[in-house]
This record gives C-alpha cells, structure tokens and sequence, in this order.
C-alpha cells in the first residue's frame, strides 16, 4: 500500500498557529515506519488544517479535492473534537457548511 505524505518544517511557519506543536488541540498520533515511530498530525487536526484551506482555494480545483478530503477524514474523525477558535477557521467552516450543508450531520 503506498500513502502520499507531506514533510513540511513546522519552525518554517513561526506565524501560523495552527502549526504550533505546542498547542494542546494540536494533538499528534504515532506511526511506526520500519521500526521507528513517526509523529505525524491527528486526524482532527488534518481535518481543520483542510476546512481552513478549502476556503482559502475558493473556485480552484484545490478547492474540490479538499472538499473531498474533508469528507473522508469526517467518516474517520467521528470521535475526535474540533476544537479551533483561530476566526480563520470558524468562517472556513461555516463557508464549508453553506456550500456542502449535508456535512452538518458529519
């Protein structure tokens, strides 16, 4: 099975919260890859990660394939609690809501 991952240098984005490893709704999950566990993000944070770029790709085709992933992620995310105050993501969420409304029952 081949997964698509991406690397990204969390000390690149000194001015995005949502990449602070000190937050605690910024949970990480452990993954063993050949032997050593990897920190990677959690599930919820993925999913908050993807609602705030999907409205800052509003009309691309980017837009589409984060809709399409948040969707996924939702069906893995049942148990796992949004917590995100950041103005950023509440309006992306509720752009998220009015374009897709049947995501509310997600």
């Amino acid at each position: 099975m081949l997964v698509e991952i991406e690397i990204f240098d969390v000390q690149a984005w000194p001015g995005r919260p949502q990449y602070n490893l000190e937050a605690v709704a910024n949970t990480r999950c452990p993954v063993e890859i050949e032997g050593v566990n990897v920190q990677v993000m959690s599930v919820a944070w993925l999913l908050r990660e993807k609602i705030t770029s999907q409205a800052q790709r509003e009309g691309s085709r980017r837009e589409h394939s984060d809709i399409s992933d948040i969707a996924c992620l939702a069906t893995i995310a049942a148990d796992a609690e949004l917590v995100c105050e950041i103005e950023e993501f509440v309006g992306a969420l509720r752009r998220l809501l009015e374009k897709r409304p049947e995501m509310k029952r997600v």
